[in-house]
């Protein structure tokens, strides 16, 4: 905005081109100076590849391999330990949960299903 005004004040392009360049150069210099700018700017695109990385996967997976691998299902215990071995081996700090796919199962039993993982499968 400074540099818009300083042109319709001055009529010089010389001026904004100027603006721009110190602009440019102390972005470079803070950048350098101050190492936390550069530690969150490398984090960024770290987390940047990584997400990248997993939509790639999520995309490739096929529906059986769901079921076989990530799907998880059987007793409180069973389902307590799969998903502490999913934890280790995946690295997932959040879980979402799809208690009724298809909406086939009935209403009651989802609650009891969503009780009885919420009481007996995830406090471990």
């Amino acid at each position: 905005m400074f540099l818009l005004l300083l042109y319709v004040a001055t009529a010089r392009w010389g001026y904004v081109v100027l603006g721009i360049a110190a602009f440019i150069a102390g972005g470079g210099l803070l950048y350098a100076a101050f190492g936390h700018v550069r530690t969150r700017e490398e984090a960024l695109a770290w987390l940047a590849e990584a997400r990248e990385v997993r939509a790639n996967r999520l995309a490739e997976i096929s529906y059986d391999e769901v079921l076989g691998e990530y799907a998880v299902f059987g007793t409180p215990e069973a389902v307590a330990d799969r998903l502490l071995a999913l934890r280790e081996e995946m690295g997932f700090s959040t879980l979402s949960t799809w208690m009724n796919p298809g909406g086939q199962i009935p209403n009651e039993r989802v609650l009891r299903s969503m009780r009885r993982f919420a009481e007996r499968a995830a406090p471990r």
